[in-house]
C-alpha cells in the first residue's frame, strides 16, 4: 500500500460503535424496591390470613397511622406548644436589643433610616445566639419543625406496594413481581375489582372529600385567603413574606387525589381514604390529651365610640372601663 492510499485512509471517517449497556439500578433505587416489596409481602401476608382485601388494606392503614402518624405529630405538637411558650420570651429579648439600637441613632441625621435598618437587622443577628439557646433549653429546636414531612415516607411506600401488587405498570421497568390476582374480586360495592380504577370516581371525590376536611377545617388559612391585604406580604422578607401565598397554596392541595387518582387502582385510593379519613382521629386525640397553649395577654382591641361627641371626661371613663375589661382576672 503505498502512502498515498494509506494518508487516504486515515481521512476517513471512523464508524460508531454504540455499546448498548445493561440497565443499572442505582443503590437507592435497590433499596427502595427491596423495601417496597417487603411491605407489599406483608400485605399479602395479612391478607392470606383469612381477611378481604377490602378490610386488609384499612387495616393496614390504621397500623401504619398509629404506629407512624400519631407518635410523630404527638411529638411535633409537643414541640410546637414549646415554641409558643418561649417566643415571647425570644421576643423580649430581641425588642431590648432593638431599643438599645435605636437610642444610638441621631433622628436629625440625613441618614438615619438607613441607619435604624441596619441597627434592626443588627440587633436581629444578636438576638441569633440568644433565640438559639432559648429553644435548646426548652426543648423545641428548629430541625423539629421538619419532623411531620417524615409520615410522607409511609405514606408514599404502601402506595407503591399496592400499585405492585395491583400489577399497575408505570413505566416499561416498573415492578410488577408481586401482583396479586386475587384483588379483581376483593372489593366491595361498586369497586368490586380493587386491580382496576374506580368506574364512577367516587373514590377520588372521597379522597377529596377526607382530605379537605381536615385542611379546610383551619380558621387562619381561610382568614388569609379572604384577606385583602395583598401588598402587604409582597412587603416582608423571607418566610413571613411567603407564608400568606404558602397558605393560600395549601387550599388547593386537597385536590390532588381528584386529578392523580382518576386512573389509579381502586386498592390505592381505598388506602388513600383510609389514610385521610384517620387523620381525624389524630386531631382528636392530640387536641384532647395536647391541647395548644393559650395566650395569658390578650392585645386590648381598639374601642369605637358611639358618641363622639361626648364630654372629653366621659369619654375617658368609657376607654378606662373597656381597657379594664379586657384584663384577665
Amino acid at each position: 500500500m503505498s502512502l498515498i492510499q494509506r494518508s487516504a485512509l486515515r481521512r476517513l471517517p471512523k464508524p460508531s460503535v454504540t455499546i448498548a449497556h445493561p440497565t443499572r439500578r442505582t443503590f437507592v433505587g435497590a433499596t427502595w424496591g427491596a423495601l417496597v416489596n417487603t411491605v407489599a409481602d406483608g400485605i399479602c401476608a395479612v391478607h392470606h390470613v383469612g381477611l378481604p382485601w377490602y378490610m386488609t388494606i384499612p387495616l393496614v392503614a390504621a397500623t401504619v397511622n398509629f404506629t407512624v402518624r400519631l407518635p410523630v405529630q404527638y411529638y411535633a405538637r409537643q414541640a410546637r406548644n414549646k415554641y409558643a411558650q418561649a417566643m415571647p420570651v425570644v421576643q423580649a429579648w430581641e425588642r431590648l436589643r432593638v431599643r438599645k439600637a435605636m437610642k444610638k441613632i441621631d433622628p436629625s441625621s440625613p441618614d438615619a433610616q438607613k441607619q435604624s435598618t441596619l441597627a434592626l437587622s443588627r440587633a436581629k443577628a444578636d438576638n441569633a445566639p440568644t433565640r438559639r439557646r432559648i429553644f435548646r433549653a426548652v426543648g423545641c429546636q428548629t430541625w423539629k419543625q421538619f419532623i411531620p414531612p417524615v409520615t410522607v415516607v409511609p405514606f408514599v411506600m404502601l402506595s407503591d406496594a399496592l400499585r405492585r401488587i395491583s400489577g399497575v405498570q408505570l413505566s416499561a421497568n416498573s415492578d410488577i413481581s408481586r401482583f396479586d390476582s386475587s384483588l379483581s374480586d376483593g372489593g366491595l360495592a361498586w369497586f368490586t375489582d380493587l386491580s382496576a380504577a374506580d368506574p364512577y370516581y367516587a373514590l377520588p371525590v372521597a379522597c377529596v372529600v377526607a382530605l379537605g376536611s381536615s385542611t379546610w377545617r383551619n380558621r387562619d388559612v381561610w382568614n388569609v385567603f379572604l384577606s385583602r391585604d395583598i401588598e402587604a406580604p409582597t412587603l416582608r422578607k423571607g418566610w413571613s413574606g411567603l407564608q400568606p401565598a404558602f397558605q393560600r397554596l395549601l387550599l388547593l392541595v386537597p385536590f390532588w387525589p381528584l386529578f392523580a387518582g382518576l386512573n389509579m387502582p381502586s386498592s390505592i385510593l381505598l388506602y388513600w381514604v383510609s389514610s385521610f379519613s384517620l387523620t381525624h382521629v389524630n386531631t382528636w386525640i392530640m387536641d384532647r390529651y395536647i391541647p395548644k397553649p393559650e395566650q395569658p395577654l390578650q392585645p386590648i382591641k381598639r374601642t369605637e365610640l358611639s358618641s363622639p361627641f361626648m364630654h372629653a371626661s366621659t369619654m375617658d371613663r368609657t376607654l378606662q372601663s373597656a381597657s379594664t375589661s379586657q384584663i384577665p382576672k
